[in-house]
């Protein structure tokens, strides 16, 4: 299997920074997690966790160009149960900017 000529092709897939629904993560997720559109298996997610911060579960998912825009909702078979996360703009940022800096 070759690697695909990105100039001849394009990108074929992208990664993106999702934001899931639900309580908090226990933990940092310990394997990779598959990621479903209409229950297709599209992508994966690399690494997510709790942030305090954000008060968000947050975590990087790999997709293919088409579904890599923000508000794309997707279906993550996590360690603890099927969530729903949405693709969000990146770096992950305060949108109402209440959190104080520094």
């Amino acid at each position: 299997m070759s690697a695909p000529n990105i100039a001849a092709e394009g990108v074929t897939r992208r990664i993106n920074g999702v934001r899931f629904d639900g309580e908090p993560f226990p933990d940092l997720n310990n394997v990779k997690w598959a990621a479903s559109i209409d229950a297709q298996e599209v992508g994966t997610v690399t690494s997510a966790i709790y942030s305090p911060r954000l008060s968000a579960n947050i975590g990087f998912c790999w997709l293919p160009t088409a579904a890599s825009r923000e508000g794309q909702v997707i279906s993550v078979a996590t360690e603890w149960g099927e969530r729903a996360a949405t693709v969000v703009e990146m770096p992950f940022v305060d949108p109402s900017k209440s959190i104080p800096v520094s």
